[in-house]
């Protein structure tokens, strides 16, 4: 079954829980996502508005707005191209692009991270069964690392390196956490470097 089917079979249990303001997300060509030398997936809080059938994969993820979204693009291109650093920078989105939020109903502008957690842990089964779906190499948290770690029942040693957590969930595959990539301290430079180092050793 393609990971497109998987997605939209996932969904429709899923929408039933948290209708009426589903917000679908995950990967926007599965092609590309499957022909990527490091398959990577983005663990976001929340979309920050309730609007109604919402798809980020139709939207956001393939054309960018807003601080959040182009770092995010901005880091997937450092990580697709990190052995040839030259590799210009062409202000889009990649189309192996993989990011899923872990309240699919929609929120606000400033999440309640104390109700994020007690929704992810409401909707587990869902969330663990999404990411069993894409089994990234690399899993980047976006201010969900500890939450997402914890809903998903990841074991391995957590480890630091140039400020951002990190696991290795199964042999070569790794979680990192970053603050969510809307704040504007945040670089993307800082994080490309860190990724590259933890999958160098």
């Amino acid at each position: 079954m393609s990971i497109a089917a998987q997605e939209e079979k996932l969904f429709a249990r899923w929408e039933k829980v948290r209708n009426p303001f589903f917000v679908r997300d995950g990967i926007v060509c599965e092609e590309a996502y499957n022909d990527s030398k490091l398959k990577t997936a983005f663990v976001m809080k929340e979309y920050a508005h309730k609007n109604k059938g919402h798809d980020l994969r139709k939207i956001e993820l393939k054309n960018p707005s807003g601080q959040g979204w182009w770092k995010v693009a901005r880091i997937l291109h450092g990580l697709r191209n990190i052995d040839d650093p030259q590799e210009p920078w062409t202000w889009k989105m990649h189309p192996s692009i993989c990011a899923f939020n872990l309240n699919k109903k929609g929120g606000n502008r400033y999440t309640n991270m104390v109700q994020l957690a007690l929704i992810a842990m409401e909707d587990r089964k869902f969330i663990q069964r999404q990411f069993e779906i894409y089994d990234p190499d690399l899993t980047i948290c976006g201010g969900t690392y500890q939450i997402f770690r914890f809903v998903c029942g990841h074991g391995g040693e957590e480890k630091r390196i140039r400020g951002v957590s990190w696991y290795q969930r199964s042999p070569g595959k790794y979680v990192v956490g970053i603050q969510h990539p809307a704040y504007p301290k945040l670089s993307h430079e800082d994080v490309i470097k860190a990724v590259k180092k933890i999958l160098r050793g």
